[in-house]
């Protein structure tokens, strides 16, 4: 058998990018010319071939059914990620399962005999997936496959009929394994922990249910659920946090409190801040993109200036980034009056040039002071991002930015989310060096740009504070839970 190399989304991502880039270049796409650079085209393609591997669904088999010329160049795509995959033996998540299979069917062996295998988690199985679970139940007494299903006439507050469409999916996966393999339906008794509360049973019964702008007599007890008026995402997390504080000062453990979200990703940072303002012990169970770690958002900051050639906004940005430790508070107040008199839209040379000119000229005394703690700020400033090469092989450009933010006393070398960033960037020199993809020195706009997906891609772990802490979790987590105090937010109905 062939080594198998597991690829990260980073670097499916990365190597869609590059092929993207030679195809454009090279002429040969021309209805996505346009739009071929874009991030939202790559998306498109990634989320593609994707949905075409799941259903396998092969770069030839695609061309075949191309019927116009935008259909003929995303299968060209599909074909050379297809053929740099097998070259370099290379695996995206979706090939990793029919590696699975071609081992299972080299090596009887392998996971044999199995008494029990439970399958959780899943609400349909792909073509490569039902061929691992066929090989596998030859090897097992059991399968226990888990799907996510109503109970047709249960009245116990859970589990009712009537909302097919919700259950759709799991229903046509329950026909296919009926289909294929011999299936004992088992319907867990657990609705009774719902039962007990009015407001959850009547939750569990209405969910998705008809038309949901349309309820019943709801039975609402005040001791069981309150409901908080905000106004906008900003002023819920507010709130939220408001009365998490509330039941602590009240006498509620810490850890006796659970705050349920959707989409608690996007929001990690305003409950961060929320809970900080309130001293709230928490622990924020959802991991968060790099570019939400302040350091890194300061060097990209710095790279963005020196790469557009110090543009008015950024300028203002950096001058008064309070990471940047050696530079005084009087030496920001200075650059930025300077920075706004001057009304410059960019031009690091024009800039420099006129404040050392102002700095020098007769004129009252303030306002030479604030040309000469400019200069100073501005100097410091422009000393540090020379530090920076005009051109480098990307992993030189690592020792230049670390220099560059440690002048101006940004503290990153034992930061996390630049560890994270290098480490990205050193898988994507892997994939790049697998696929014997051609590399050439990197000025300072590719590391920008190279360095801002990887923030973008990769994510900090979530929050590892021990217990005696409340809880803020994605909605999704909280089934198994059975808090005290329960709040949930970031829903729409």
């Amino acid at each position: 058998l062939r080594p198998v190399r597991p690829m990260t989304r980073l670097q499916r991502r990365h190597l869609l990018r590059r092929l993207i880039d030679e195809h454009a270049r090279s002429g040969q796409l021309d209805y996505y010319q346009p739009v071929a650079g874009k991030a939202g085209f790559l998306d498109q393609v990634d989320a593609l071939i994707t949905d075409l591997k799941r259903s396998y669904i092969w770069p030839e088999n695609f061309a075949q059914s191309a019927r116009d010329a935008r259909t003929k160049e995303l299968a060209q795509v599909y074909h050379a990620y297809q053929d740099h995959l097998h070259q370099a033996n290379l695996y995206d998540a979706q090939g990793l399962f029919w590696a699975a299979s071609d081992v299972l069917a080299a090596h009887a062996e392998i996971a044999n005999p199995i008494g029990l295998l439970v399958v959780d988690g899943f609400t349909d199985f792909t073509v490569a997936q039902q061929r691992v679970l066929a090989q596998l139940s030859t090897r097992c007494q059991e399968i226990a496959v888990t799907l996510p299903l109503e109970t047709p006439g249960d009245t116990a507050g859970i589990g009712v009929s009537g909302r097919p469409e919700l259950f759709a999916k799991s229903h046509d996966t329950l026909a296919a394994l009926e289909k294929n393999f011999e299936v004992r339906r088992v319907v867990p008794g657990d609705s009774e922990a719902l039962t007990t509360c009015g407001p959850l049973s009547h939750i569990g019964r209405e969910l998705f249910r008809g038309n949901p702008r349309v309820a019943d007599d709801f039975p609402l007890s005040p001791r069981e659920l309150h409901l908080i008026e905000a106004a906008g995402e900003d002023s819920e997390v507010r709130q939220v946090a408001r009365e998490v504080k509330r039941l602590l000062q009240s006498g509620v453990a810490a850890e006796d409190v659970v705050v349920a979200r959707r989409g608690l990703a996007a929001s990690a940072d305003r409950f961060r801040a929320a809970v900080a303002g309130y001293l709230i012990p928490c622990r924020i169970e959802a991991a968060s993109p790099v570019t939400a770690a302040p350091q890194v958002r300061s060097l990209l900051n710095l790279l963005r200036l020196h790469v557009e050639d110090w543009p008015y906004r950024v300028l203002l940005r950096t001058i008064n980034d309070r990471l940047l430790g050696n530079l005084t508070s009087e030496a920001r107040i200075a650059a930025e009056h300077c920075i706004r008199k001057a009304q410059f839209p960019d031009g690091r040379e024009r800039l420099l040039a006129w404040v050392g000119r102002w700095s020098a000229s007769a004129g009252d005394r303030p306002a030479e002071e604030d040309a000469a703690g400019a200069a100073v700020a501005l100097a410091k400033l422009d000393a540090a991002l020379q530090l920076l090469p005009e051109s480098a092989a990307r992993a030189d450009w690592v020792d230049p930015l670390e220099a560059a933010a440690s002048a101006l006393g940004l503290p990153l070398c034992d930061d996390p989310a630049w560890r994270t960033v290098k480490r990205g960037l050193q898988a994507l020199t892997r994939v790049e060096q697998w696929t014997q993809l051609e590399v050439g020195p990197a000025d300072a706009a590719d590391v920008l740009g190279i360095l801002s997906i990887i923030a973008r891609e990769e994510s900090l772990p979530a929050d590892a504070t021990p217990g005696g802490a409340v809880r803020i979790v994605e909605a999704d987590t909280v089934r198994g839970m059975r808090p005290g105090h329960l709040l949930l937010t970031g829903l729409g109905e």
